[in-house]
């Protein structure tokens, strides 16, 4: 077993979550009451009582949903949540005998740069569920001269770094932030590397954790999952 995993070829880890990755297209169907609706977004309406009917409205420009023989509903900056309470409130002040739901439609579009060590770098069109990862997706992936472990997000004057290995490795999703229109993604070049061979559960080429030039054998024998 040792001879054969010393004579296997070492391959650089973590670059295989963007195989089959591809760009995102518009979601539709159920999300989390804690979603922030804005300018764009898509719900649908159903009305059941004497008259029984569905309808589709856009959150408006100015932040509104505009129903017929219905007050606006201010939509944008609205948890889903609150907006269903404050929807349901009005149509009991409007209507008799009326029962209503709302379910979104479509997400709204969202556009944001990748820039970088990525196969595909520019301008991509995603949702507003996208994540840094989703963009990573769907500009084919980061090259293998690029960093798993230092890939910044840009909004304003506010930086965010996510580690990848985090999220492979433990299942750290926290640095995986939820994207908006406008923001800037930038995958930078690959920092200091090391090889593990031998009797190790993922012998391979790892990147140094950000910041660092070398890495107690302890700490590299923790990253290849132990012997």
């Amino acid at each position: 077993t040792e001879r054969r995993r010393s004579e296997a070829e070492l391959r650089q880890f973590g670059y295989r979550i963007f195989q089959g990755g591809g760009s995102e297209t518009l979601l539709n169907g159920a999300v989390s009451d804690a979603y922030q609706l804005g300018i764009g977004d898509k719900l649908v309406f159903a009305f059941r009582g004497p008259e029984s009917y569905d309808v589709e409205a856009e959150v408006d420009r100015e932040g509104y949903i505009v129903l017929e023989d219905m007050r606006p509903i201010v939509a944008a900056g609205r948890t889903f949540a609150e907006f269903k309470e404050a929807f349901k409130s009005d149509v009991a002040r409007t209507f008799v005998g009326m029962e209503a739901y709302v379910s979104l439609g479509a997400l709204r579009a969202i556009s944001v740069l990748v820039l970088g060590e990525v196969r595909n770098p520019g301008q991509k069109q995603l949702t507003s569920m996208s994540t840094i990862l989703d963009a990573l997706q769907s500009s084919q992936g980061i090259l293998k001269s690029g960093s798993l472990r230092n890939i910044t997000l840009i909004r304003g004057d506010k930086k965010y770094r996510l580690d990848l290995y985090e999220l492979i490795q433990k299942g750290n999703f926290s640095g995986d932030i939820r994207l908006k229109d406008g923001d800037r993604i930038a995958a930078s070049s690959i920092g200091g590397t090391f090889a593990i061979d031998g009797l190790v559960n993922r012998p391979g080429i790892y990147e140094l954790p950000p910041g660092k030039d070398a890495i107690s054998f302890q700490d590299a024998l923790a990253i290849a999952g132990g012997a």
